[in-house]
C-alpha cells in the first residue's frame, strides 16, 4: 500500500463478493461426502476469517465497500426459491460481525441475482455467472449472449 500511496489515490476498496462462499450439504445426495466441513461450519469459520481480514484491511483504506450477490453453491435446495441462500445468511454474518468498524459497509443483494453499481462513471454488472449457459462447450458464446441481453433489458449503454 506505501507503494501505491506515492503513485495513485485509492481511498476507497471495492470487493465483489459473487456467490459460492459456502456449500450446501444438500445440493445432491453424496455431497455431505464431498465438502470439507458442515455449513454451520462453514459460516463461523468462514465469515471470522473474513472479518479479520477486512478488519486489517480497513487500517489502509477510509471505505471498504463490499458488494455480495449468492450463487447457486449456497441454495437451500434446488427446490426453494434461489434468493434463499446460505450465502446470504454468510454476508449478514459478516456484516453482523464488522458493525462496529464504521469503515466497511456491505452492499447485499437478496432479491435478485444481480447487482449493477457505479465506480467512476462506468457502470458494472455484477452476477454470480452460473446463469450463463455454455455454447459449443465454451463460456466465451454465453457471456456475449448475457451481455447482450443485460444491456437490452436494463437498456444500460455502460455496462462493463
Amino acid at each position: 500500500k506505501d507503494i501505491l500511496d506515492k503513485a495513485y489515490n485509492l481511498p476507497e476498496l471495492k470487493i465483489f463478493m459473487l456467490g459460492d462462499e459456502v456449500t450446501n450439504e444438500c445440493l445432491f445426495p453424496s455431497q455431505p461426502w464431498e465438502i470439507d466441513m458442515p455449513m454451520t461450519d462453514q459460516i463461523i469459520l468462514g465469515s471470522k476469517i473474513m472479518a479479520d481480514n477486512l478488519n486489517v484491511l480497513s487500517q489502509y483504506f477510509t471505505k471498504i465497500t463490499i458488494h455480495c450477490v449468492s450463487g447457486n453453491h449456497g441454495r437451500i435446495s434446488k427446490f426453494h426459491n434461489p434468493t434463499t441462500s446460505w450465502d446470504y445468511f454468510f454476508y449478514k454474518f459478516c456484516e453482523a460481525s464488522l458493525q462496529n468498524n464504521p469503515r466497511i459497509e456491505f452492499i447485499i443483494e437478496k432479491n435478485d441475482w444481480k447487482q449493477i453499481i457505479d465506480i467512476m462513471g462506468n457502470k458494472f454488472l455484477l452476477f454470480h455467472g452460473d446463469r450463463i449457459k455454455m455454447q459449443n462447450r465454451t463460456p466465451h458464446y454465453g457471456i456475449e449472449n448475457a451481455v447482450a441481453r443485460c444491456v437490452s433489458m436494463f437498456n444500460e449503454d455502460k455496462i462493463k
